[in-house]
């Protein structure tokens, strides 16, 4: 649950850049199947080359997923501990006004991220 907003997110569950790798991953498995029996080997060479090419995108793609949810994590317990001190009567004000700037610029930083882990496009 992202604290700043009350949403529920998603960093592992779907990502749709994955998705359209995939599916592009088996068009062109199907493609280069369709083109064997026509004998062009130049066509073959290049398109088995692309699918090479999808499937490295797709495993550097899961890479960055994993570790951009580490950060979110680390960042989220982050803002925990702040939290924490900013509800702390016994803390000094300007404690409390600096903890506060910093955790609002934590959760901007992990609503960033999420934006990228989806895509760029807000849900």
């Amino acid at each position: 649950m992202d604290p700043t907003t009350g949403r529920r997110h998603s960093t592992g569950a779907h990502d749709q850049v994955i998705d359209t790798l995939s599916s592009l991953a088996i068009l062109l498995d199907r493609t280069i199947d369709e083109i064997k029996p026509l004998g062009s080997e130049s066509l073959e060479a290049i398109l088995t080359e692309t699918r090479r090419r999808l499937e490295q995108l797709c495993t550097q793609r899961e890479t960055e997923r994993v570790l951009l949810s580490r950060e979110i994590a680390r960042v989220e317990r982050l803002i925990k501990d702040i939290s924490i001190v900013i509800e702390d009567p016994d803390a000094a004000f300007p404690i409390v006004i600096q903890k506060d700037v910093e955790r609002s610029e934590l959760e901007s930083y992990v609503r960033g991220i999420r934006f990228v882990l989806e895509g760029g496009y807000p849900k």
